[in-house]
C-alpha cells in the first residue's frame, strides 16, 4: 500500500502544472513522512502511537489524491501578484525566492504528519504581511470537503506591526482536515494572532502550528470543537531578546479527544517565552497536554515560563498535563506549573448563597477560571474571546 500511495503521488505530481521546485520539495516531503515514526519525541511516543491510526488513513489519501487532490491546479498560483487577500489560493509576496525559501523552509523538529501535511497540501495562503497594509486581517477557512489538506503562510517583514484573526470551521460532517500554518516574523516586528476553531463536532483534525520568529509574537487561541483533534505548536524564538507568549484555551465536552503537544526552543541570547494552557472539560471529554521547554546552548539570559491549568466538570473527565524543561546552558530562568482539579465546592456555595442558579454558576467559575490567567491589554480582542 505504502510504495502504491508514493507511485499515485509522484504520478500526480509530474502531471499538474506544479512548478518543478514545488514537486521536488513535495516528493522530499514524502519521503522524510516515509522514514519518520509517529511521535519523534521518546518522552511522547507512548502516548502517541495509538493515534496514528486515527490520523493515518492511507486508503482514504490514496482516493484523495486520485479523484482530486492534485488535479486542482488551479489552487498553485505562485506567480500571481496581488496586493489584497483571494481566498483559498496561494499568493505570490512579489519574490518568487522569498515565496520559495518560505515555503521549502526546514525547521530542526521532525513531525511525521507535519511532513503528511506539506507533501500533500493542496490549497492555502502566502500572505505577506507589513506596514502599508493596514487595519486588521480577518480570515475565515470553511472546510468544504469531506478531506482538505492545506498550507497557510504568514511572513512579518521586519520593521511591522500586524494583527491577525484566523478562523477554521468546517461544512462537511464528518470531515478529516488537515492544516498546516507557518508564521515567519523579521526583526524589530510585531504580530498579534487569535486563531479561533470551531469545527463540527465529528471532525477528526490535525494542525500544526509553526512559529519562527526574530521579532515579538502573541499567539491566542480557542478551541471549542471536533471530535478527534491533535494540535500541534513549534516555536522557535531565533533572535536576541525575541518575545514569545502564547494563550491557549480549550473547552471540552461530549466524547471528544484532544490532544496537544507545545514546543518552545530558545536559540538566540535574552529571548523570552510565556506558554499559558487552560482547559476545561466536561462529560467523558479527554485532554492530553503536553509541553517541552528547550533552551539550546548559546541562549543564556533567557527567560521562560510554562504554565498549565485543567478543571474538571464531569466524574469520567480525563485531563493529563505532561510538563517537561530542557536546559542545555547556565545563566537561565526557566520553570513551569501544572495543576488538574474539580470545580471548588466553596465556589459553587458562594454564588448559590446569592441566589445564582447551578447552570449560571457554573458558567462563571468556569469563565473566571480560563480567562483569568489570560494577560492581555488588547481590550478589543479580549471582548472577542469572551464573546467566543
Amino acid at each position: 500500500m505504502a510504495d502504491l500511495f508514493k507511485s499515485y503521488i509522484d504520478m500526480k505530481l509530474n502531471m499538474s502544472s506544479i512548478p518543478r521546485w514545488l514537486i521536488d520539495y513535495k516528493q522530499k516531503e514524502f519521503k522524510e513522512f516515509r522514514s519518520m515514526e509517529f511521535e519523534a519525541n521518546p518522552l511522547f511516543k507512548k502516548d502517541s502511537e495509538a493515534r496514528e491510526k486515527v490520523f493515518l488513513n492511507e486508503g482514504e489519501l490514496i482516493d484523495f489524491i486520485m479523484n482530486k487532490g492534485l488535479d486542482k491546479t488551479v489552487d498553485y498560483r505562485f506567480n500571481k501578484k496581488s496586493d489584497g487577500v483571494a481566498y483559498r489560493d496561494i499568493i505570490s509576496i512579489g519574490d518568487d525566492d522569498m515565496s520559495r525559501s518560505l515555503i521549502e523552509y526546514q525547521d530542526n523538529y521532525p513531525d511525521k504528519m507535519r511532513h503528511l501535511n506539506n507533501a500533500l497540501f493542496t490549497t492555502g495562503k502566502l500572505i505577506d504581511l507589513r506596514d502599508d497594509i493596514s487595519g486588521e486581517l480577518d480570515l475565515t477557512e470553511t472546510t468544504k470537503d469531506k478531506l482538505e489538506i492545506s498550507k497557510d503562510v504568514f511572513h512579518v517583514e521586519k520593521g511591522s506591526q500586524s494583527r491577525v484573526i484566523l478562523e477554521f470551521t468546517n461544512e462537511m460532517e464528518n470531515a478529516r482536515i488537515y492544516k498546516n500554518v507557518d508564521i515567519f516574523t523579521e526583526e524589530d516586528s510585531k504580530l498579534t494572532m487569535f486563531i479561533r476553531q470551531n469545527f463540527r463536532m465529528e471532525t477528526i483534525a490535525l494542525i500544526n502550528i509553526g512559529v519562527h520568529s526574530r521579532g515579538d509574537i502573541e499567539i491566542i487561541s480557542v478551541d471549542t470543537g471536533g471530535k478527534i483533534i491533535r494540535y500541534k505548536v513549534y516555536a522557535e524564538l531565533l533572535s536576541g531578546n525575541t518575545n514569545y507568549k502564547e494563550n491557549k484555551i480549550m473547552i471540552c465536552n461530549g466524547n471528544q479527544d484532544i490532544d496537544v503537544t507545545d514546543f518552545v526552543r530558545h536559540v538566540g541570547k535574552g529571548t523570552k517565552s510565556v506558554v499559558n494552557f487552560r482547559a476545561s472539560a466536561d462529560e467523558e471529554a479527554k485532554v492530553v497536554i503536553k509541553d517541552i521547554i528547550t533552551i539550546e546552548e548559546g541562549a543564556d539570559n533567557s527567560d521562560a515560563l510554562l504554565s498549565s491549568n485543567g478543571i474538571m466538570l464531569g466524574e469520567n473527565t480525563k485531563i493529563n498535563s505532561i510538563p517537561a524543561l530542557e536546559i542545555k546552558t547556565s545563566n537561565v530562568k526557566a520553570k513551569h506549573s501544572a495543576s488538574t482539579r474539580h470545580i471548588d465546592y466553596q465556589n459553587e456555595a458562594y454564588c448559590f448563597s446569592r441566589g445564582i442558579d447551578e447552570k449560571e454558576t457554573k458558567k462563571i467559575i468556569i469563565n473566571g477560571f480560563l480567562l483569568g490567567g489570560l494577560e492581555l491589554k488588547d481590550e478589543a480582542l479580549r471582548e472577542r474571546i469572551e464573546m467566543n
